[in-house]
């Protein structure tokens, strides 16, 4: 995917004309609206797959889009490069429309897919200088590209190495490094830790932030909710095709966290009752969920609940065995919020 929207040398514009088509990068990150969802839709042979998508990814963020599989992030991803139509609404670069722009668009964008888009019989150098030469780069601008590419991906020891040859984390660095060639402003990574194991994903977000840190947006999608909150710092959730909520990691757990989560253990654990009680005494218990003999629910005044339930536990004749009080995470929020969707 991401090779086959190359421009090709036959259409070769200078690396002035190139660059002068980038931005400069505003003061401080997330202070800028770069990429812009005006009421985006789009369906596959009449199946809604995104609907009515409103999103301002700014300068400088790395941005997450978080969803199960199914949810529509891969088809979010290829529309901002153009790779689909949307059905209807705009996508903007800046102001300029990237359905009218498409050519300008791609040179501004790298993206990394999931599955890889390297040739995998050729060395890395043989690849970075193919990929270099269909976007109609200089002999001498690919050269010098690909050593600092190779170096900042920690792959220049095997730059004469076929592609074929590297581990699955390397090989997912070297899509990284064949994606940022042309030195886009913008770099998109669909599921870039899919299947690597814990040390490597670690390692991949050391290098996600890493080319973060020089100058570079990152829009990126997951399922995996610890690395959202791990790495991005503003966050969409995507639920069938919808955008639940967006905003930064805390802003997500403030909204729905209802402040605190209170986790409880008693016996002989009728919980049911036990919440009930509160109820009636006019106190809010939302979200409730059951695990491994404990009850978790939320509530917006932890301290005066605590009080009274532990005259509930008292008058019901329950044993206290624990209680804690917690934020919760991403991966809570997103079950709460796509439960009450």
């Amino acid at each position: 995917l991401a090779r086959s929207l190359l421009p090709f040398a036959d259409n070769e514009l200078n690396l002035k004309t190139l660059f002068s088509i980038s931005f400069v990068m505003a003061p401080g990150a997330s202070s800028y609206p770069l990429v812009t969802f005006e009421n985006v839709s789009k369906s596959f042979q009449k199946k809604n797959v995104l609907s009515h998508i409103y999103l301002q990814i700014n300068t400088g963020d790395i941005f997450g889009i978080m969803g199960l599989s199914g949810a529509g992030k891969t088809t979010l991803l290829r529309l901002m490069i153009g790779f689909y139509p949307a059905d209807s609404g705009k996508i903007y670069f800046r102001n300029q429309n990237i359905a009218q722009n498409l050519y300008l668009i791609r040179r501004i964008f790298g993206f990394s897919s999931s599955d890889h888009c390297f040739y995998q019989e050729l060395t890395l150098r043989e690849n970075l200088r193919y990929f270099g030469r269909m976007y109609g780069l200089s002999a001498g601008f690919i050269d010098q590209r690909s050593k600092e590419l190779l170096h900042l991906v920690g792959l220049w020891s095997d730059q004469e190495t076929p592609a074929q040859d590297l581990s699955s984390g390397m090989q997912r660095r070297f899509d990284i490094a064949c994606s940022l060639i042309h030195a886009p402003k913008i770099l998109i990574l669909d599921e870039p830790t899919q299947g690597l194991d814990p040390l490597t994903r670690k390692q991949m977000w050391t290098l996600i932030q890493k080319l973060n840190t020089q100058n570079m947006t990152i829009i990126l999608s997951s399922h995996r909710l610890d690395e959202m909150e791990h790495v991005c710092n503003r966050v969409a959730m995507l639920h069938h095709g919808h955008i639940l909520i967006s905003g930064t990691p805390n802003q997500l757990k403030d909204a729905y966290s209802r402040n605190e989560e209170i986790s409880l253990e008693t016996f002989p654990g009728n919980y049911v009752r036990i919440l009930s009680a509160l109820q009636m005494q006019g106190f809010m218990v939302q979200y409730v969920r059951y695990a491994e003999h404990k009850v978790m629910f939320y509530t917006p005044a932890t301290e005066k609940t605590l009080h009274a339930l532990l005259h509930v536990l008292g008058e019901q004749g329950e044993r206290l065995l624990d209680v804690e009080v917690n934020k919760p995470n991403l991966n809570e929020v997103f079950e709460v919020f796509s439960h009450v969707q």
